[in-house]
């Protein structure tokens, strides 16, 4: 059978449209929160802050519970978006916003002052590498006030 160039880019195109749409198991969507179910979100932010801010078992039981609870809140503000559907993606980034404050605001009591100023350089790290890990190619990203 002799396939045009289209027409193969075509089937290409929709068998990989076709991909991208199922989600893995879990319900993620993609690396760095969307790919990982809130589960493994709370375990990769636990290890990395067992290793950089050396918590005690005290501090983890703590925490953990805080973690839980911030990566449920932020996987319902956006559970439901879509791209032209749901809710606008300003308001799902304010709530997404407000709830990462509070979260910080809540593990930062946990902290004495030196890991709290640790974890405020992760997060400051955190909000450089952007979502996902890093931004490769959209707009610029809107600085806070």
């Amino acid at each position: 059978m002799n396939l045009s160039r289209r027409t193969v880019f075509g089937l290409t195109l929709v068998a990989a449209s076709a991909c991208l749409g199922q989600r893995p198991e879990g319900g993620g969507r993609g690396p760095g929160g969307f790919g990982m179910d809130p589960k493994q979100m709370v375990e990769r932010q636990m290890e990395q802050m067992k290793d950089r801010l050396k918590l005690t078992a005290d501090q983890e039981k703590q925490i953990k519970p805080i973690l839980e609870d911030s990566a449920k809140k932020m996987a319902e503000a956006r559970g439901d978006f879509r791209p032209g559907e749901g809710p606008p993606p300003q308001e799902m980034m304010e709530k997404m916003a407000k709830s990462r404050e509070e979260t910080n605001a809540k593990i930062t009591k946990v902290l004495d002052a030196g890991q709290a100023e640790e974890y405020k350089k992760m997060e400051a790290e955190r909000r450089q590498r952007g979502p996902m890990g890093g931004r490769k190619g959209g707009g610029e990203r809107r600085q806070r006030p």
